[in-house]
């Protein structure tokens, strides 16, 4: 026997104490299936019932008047609670808070790709988001997907929407989730004492290259314009990754810049063990070797 989602028999209860002659929502599949799923931060609000929250909550009932809510405890339960709610039958996701959103990408995806290719992820960060948001146009965005290994060697795969890089950035970034003497020691080694790390770079059928490098940052020219996620980059979007690899040489550092839709990169002998650090949206995540493809279009973003 089948049971419908508990969000299903709430929307139907809800839909019948509609007032005669209000339409309803146009983010809403009326007498199908779901409304829109929220998912808030509670540190971006103030915490579940503080007052950023309360300022949101009745402009974005009147956008979303059946919507179903959702705080996660932790940063890393958003995922796995967006792809929830996509399996159920939403098919419009909005993220409060800007730090969910990388987490909240990935819930549109799993391993073999999108779980719900018509699904639209919105974005509020403030009370002024709301307003636009009731007007805003659905885009499409470009994805990118990175397959690596985490610290303790295990194949992973995950998906940015702003740019990957690995090198110097990433041990940055790695350091910055350690304790304060540890971050200390961290950025002096790691900022000030990087000396490079010899990788091999694949791009495409047009680069394939031994070099040593102090950084690598891969672009998604068509993802999101700003690190935070809140205004898609349509015009420079061509389909390819816009990637900068910043080389070490004995007179200092050196500049190169390729276009491509896959890189592969793999530390060689030289890094003498060790490791080549990786970080997706400015978060550190495992290390090399990895794989970087673009999914041209693979989102629809409202913002």
């Amino acid at each position: 026997m089948h049971f419908f989602p508990i969000e299903f028999l709430l929307v139907c209860l809800l839909l019948d104490k509609v007032c005669p002659g209000k339409e309803p929502s146009s983010h809403i599949f009326c007498g199908a299936t779901m409304c829109a799923f929220v998912i808030v931060d509670p540190v971006f609000c103030g915490s579940q019932h503080g007052r950023g929250w309360r300022l949101l909550e009745p402009e974005l009932t009147k956008l979303y008047p059946y919507m179903a809510l959702a705080f996660p405890r932790r940063r890393c339960e958003t995922a796995s609670l967006v792809s929830a709610a996509l399996r159920e039958g939403h098919t419009e996701i909005v993220a409060v808070g800007t730090v969910l959103l990388d987490e909240a990408i990935n819930g549109f995806f799993d391993a073999e790709g999108s779980l719900s290719p018509d699904a639209v992820l919105a974005f509020v960060a403030a009370a002024d988001d709301i307003a636009k948001l009731s007007k805003a146009a659905v885009r499409q965005i470009n994805i990118g997907r990175a397959s690596y290994l985490s610290r303790d060697g295990k194949p992973r795969t995950r998906y940015f929407a702003t740019r990957a890089s690995f090198g110097m950035p990433a041990g940055i970034a790695n350091t910055q989730m350690r304790s304060w003497r540890t971050n200390l020691r961290g950025w002096r080694t790691g900022l000030l004492g990087y000396s490079g790390r010899a990788v091999r770079l694949i791009v495409d059928q047009s680069f394939d290259e031994i070099a040593t490098i102090r950084s690598v940052a891969i672009s998604n020219s068509g993802g999101f314009g700003n690190a935070t996620g809140a205004q898609p980059d349509a015009e420079s979007d061509d389909g390819q990754f816009d990637i900068v690899i910043t080389a070490h040489t004995q007179d200092g550092n050196a500049l190169r810049q390729v276009k491509g839709r896959k890189v592969l990169a793999a530390p060689v002998e030289e890094t003498g063990g060790r490791p080549v650090l990786v970080e997706l949206d400015f978060r550190s995540v495992g290390r090399l070797p990895a794989t970087f493809e673009i999914l041209p279009r693979a989102l629809n973003v409202r913002c």
